[in-house]
């Protein structure tokens, strides 16, 4: 038989495990081969990770099998392939087509044994547990280290420290000077995050990584509970080992703050804007930004030129928010008062909420309960192969039957679950939609405008806007493009010199 041993360990194993070494697992295979009398045509050996599949010797051995070039694998241990059972299975699954057969020496399963067969699957359950173990315990040792006041790293190195071996975090002296500068200017100069990134920029003043500093860095900083001297794991908070760069006021100085600008700006933004959170670029899908220009000249923007410098970035463009609230609540009063297009628009609901669910909802109980007996059936299987009630070939035929069965079943349950899904979100629009054009005119003349926000998202279902138009589709209605009308400083709309108390309290009757 023509053999392939596979070899491999993680980083950690190849460090301080002799017994896991490449070599050993190398030696005891061969040593299986010599036994045998097989032919070794091949050895491959990975370093990586078992919860990886996508190792370079793994798909090698796996494009082997495919190709019928071997005939049996040898591995040290099942785990050496994956820690995964769903990798496992998938495993078995290939090697089951393609007639390969499998020997794992430290669990002695050998495949040419109707007795290593049964017992395989039943190993790769209890490494996928060794995996969860390992796991939880090493997140149960990370919380000890917090609780300790101890960091734990992360996606970002703390700004104003050193990580230093042994001795945690150490207070860097030039960073925890900027730290110190951040929030002083941000509690005592009631500077905003964009500008004091700004001015950090302006100085040269260097970040961790060495880019240019941003508003997201600057929050990090006022946000951050280790500058305060305390560590942040798994949703709690700890008092720290390492010293503070701030005191406990100047922090929670800095919390109050944030918290207060966050309903100013939220206030600020649904007081001004129609289409915050609708309007979206027509070129790069990105949700407009607002801008407020003058008290007749506020803006929807796209800003993609301004968060990249690459040469595919959106070139970016602004627009009149007047004239797009117009034309979207022009759009809106033609439906709502149009008993043709809304009868259009409740038949398309209509196809979307024909369908009766009752049957559905039966299938997938009736597949679910199926899929435990599938489970129960491989069981009762592999236990009559074990006390010779069946062969290895009426073993095979039952367990594959079984498994193509159970993939059917996955497949159909995914298709009904999204059928549901989309008939009870299709059912819930509908019922909103029919609520708010039901009485629309006079909902829109006594609503405040963040009901008239809510009645927007209700509505609209696609706001795309573009330098010379926009593509607007309303719920269950067709998508149609309306041109943007030539601007001269926002004079081509008959809303121009509005204040935006008139505005937003004009009578529909009006915006004509």
């Amino acid at each position: 038989m023509r053999a392939f041993i596979y070899c491999r360990v993680s980083t950690e194993e190849q460090s301080s495990e002799d017994h896991y070494s490449l070599e050993y697992q190398e030696e005891k295979a061969r040593h299986r081969i010599k036994e045998k009398g097989w032919q070794l045509v091949k050895v491959r050996k990975d370093i990586g990770s078992g919860k990886d599949t996508n190792r370079e010797g793994y798909r090698e051995l796996l494009e082997d099998i495919r190709s019928n070039n071997i005939d049996v694998v040898i591995v040290y241990k099942l785990d050496r392939l994956s820690r995964n059972v769903k990798d496992i299975y998938e495993f078995l699954d290939l090697i089951r087509e393609y007639k390969v057969e499998f020997v794992s020496l430290t669990e002695g399963f050998d495949t040419t044994t109707p007795m290593g067969r049964a017992m395989l699957g039943v190993a790769a359950v209890f490494a996928q547990l060794t995996r969860e173990t390992i796991a939880e315990n090493t997140r149960n040792g990370l919380i000890q280290r917090a609780v300790k006041g101890k960091w734990n790293g992360g996606n970002y190195k703390p700004y104003g420290y050193d990580y230093i071996k042994g001795d945690g975090l150490v207070i860097n002296p030039t960073e925890a000077e900027v730290v110190r500068k951040v929030f002083d200017l941000y509690v005592n100069r009631k500077l905003g995050a964009a500008r004091i990134a700004k001015l950090l920029n302006l100085e040269r003043i260097p970040t961790k990584t060495g880019r240019e500093w941003s508003v997201e860095m600057v929050i990090r900083i006022l946000t951050s509970p280790i500058v305060a001297g305390r560590v942040k794991f798994d949703g709690g908070v700890y008092e720290g080992a390492h010293e503070p760069i701030v005191d406990e006021d100047m922090f929670k100085a800095a919390q109050d703050r944030l918290t207060s600008r966050k309903k100013i700006h939220h206030r600020t933004l649904t007081s001004k804007f129609l289409l915050s959170g609708v309007a979206r670029c027509g070129y790069c899908g990105c949700l407009l930004q607002t801008r407020h220009k003058g008290r007749n000249e506020n803006l929807y923007r796209c800003t993609g030129n301004e968060r990249t410098s690459s040469s595919k970035a959106c070139r970016g463009f602004a627009k009149s928010a007047r004239v797009l609230d117009w034309i979207v609540i022009q759009k809106i009063k033609e439906v709502a008062l149009s008993g043709a297009v809304q009868e259009m628009a409740f038949e398309e609901a209509e196809k979307l909420l024909g369908v009766e669910l009752t049957p559905y909802q039966e299938e997938r109980d009736r597949l679910v309960l199926e899929l435990d007996e599938i489970a129960s059936s491989f069981t009762k299987w592999a236990d009559r192969l074990d006390r010779g009630l069946i062969d290895e070939e009426q073993f095979n035929l039952q367990n594959s039957r079984l498994l193509t069965r159970k993939k059917q079943i996955q497949e159909r349950l995914g298709e009904l679950d999204e059928a549901l899904a989309r008939q009870a979100r299709a059912q819930a629009d509908f019922e909103a939609v029919r609520a708010v054009l039901g009485d629309f005119e006079r909902l829109w003349e006594v609503s405040t405008l963040e009901e008239r926000q809510g009645m927007v998202r209700v509505l609209v279902e696609k706001l795309s806007v573009f330098r010379d138009g926009v593509i607007i589709k309303l719920k269950f209605g067709p998508e149609e493009r309306i041109e943007l009308p030539i601007m001269r400083r926002g004079k081509a709309s008959p809303l121009y010199g509005l204040s935006d108390e008139d505005f937003f309290r004009k009578p529909l009757s009006l915006l004509n």
